[in-house]
């Protein structure tokens, strides 16, 4: 019930009151890791990254091999300059749910962000084949490809965008 409160007051951006539910969860059963991520997260939307890597620093020693402590972490990680632990969270966090195209699709974006035009390939290309609909992977995977001097690849991926944008534009207009 607390963590639903919590997630319920995130909506609504009372972070104060959604960390207090979150504690409150994590009182009544500390093993729950969706707890430690949404109170990690009233933390990080309010700008306060240190406080919530903290929080899942701390979670991720307790239960190691958590998916989704894993994956909020690296993305913590990176939005706030640790590459090198995003890079190490989301790889693990990859390993975790090899079927989700999330974790590979941040790794590309680091990736690029170093100039690692390789690893960024193999983890775009990663993405795509897990989810063909990925459009914002396509998009990244042309630019990857440009750099790489392979530019009909480039222009293969760029198209591919293109049309998931009209795809997406369509289906819009439908409803």
């Amino acid at each position: 019930l607390q963590l639903r409160l919590g997630a319920v007051e995130m909506l609504k951006a009372n972070y104060t009151a959604a960390r207090e539910a979150f504690q409150a969860a994590l009182t009544f059963d500390p093993g729950l890791d969706a707890a430690y991520v949404g109170l990690a997260q009233t933390y990080a939307r309010q700008a306060k990254d240190d406080e919530a890597i903290n929080i899942l620093e701390s979670a991720r020693a307790k239960f190691p091999n958590h998916y989704s402590l894993e994956y909020y972490f690296g993305l913590l990680a990176s939005r706030s300059g640790r590459e090198q632990k995003a890079i190490t969270a989301l790889n693990n966090a990859a390993e975790l749910q090899p079927r989700s195209p999330d974790p590979l699709f941040e790794l590309g974006k680091l990736y690029i962000a170093g100039k690692d035009w390789p690893r960024a390939r193999q983890a775009l290309e990663n993405v795509v084949e897990l989810n063909p609909q990925f459009q914002p992977a396509h998009y990244q995977l042309s630019h990857v490809y440009a750099h790489l001097g392979l530019n009909a690849k480039a222009a293969q991926e760029a198209y591919k965008t293109q049309t998931l944008v009209d795809a997406q534009r369509d289906e819009a207009l439908r409803r």
